[in-house]
């Protein structure tokens, strides 16, 4: 009984550890996600000073407008968990 009582504290470290592991995982996700989104809204912005047809021209600025609502989405998910890139 003793030796079950003494291994408790391991049991509960591991669990602290897996769910640390967890959250680590899902602020890295986040990051690389606030990035990406990054990265496909220069990509529309240069796209968009090439373009000279009023179709495209449209579908491109609806295109940013998407990004740049799932950008602060993203921007508030990681304010609000406390997240911070390392960059």
């Amino acid at each position: 009984m003793e030796t079950l009582i003494s291994k408790i504290p391991l049991i509960k470290k591991f669990a602290i550890d897996k769910e640390d592991k967890k959250v680590k995982e899902y602020n890295r996700i986040l990051i690389n996600d606030i990035e990406e989104v990054k990265r496909q809204l220069e990509s529309v912005q240069t796209r968009f000073d090439m373009l000279s047809d009023g179709n495209l021209v449209e579908a491109t600025i609806y295109e940013e407008r998407a990004l740049k609502a799932r950008y602060a989405y993203l921007i508030y998910l990681a304010r609000e968990r406390k997240v911070y890139s390392e960059i």
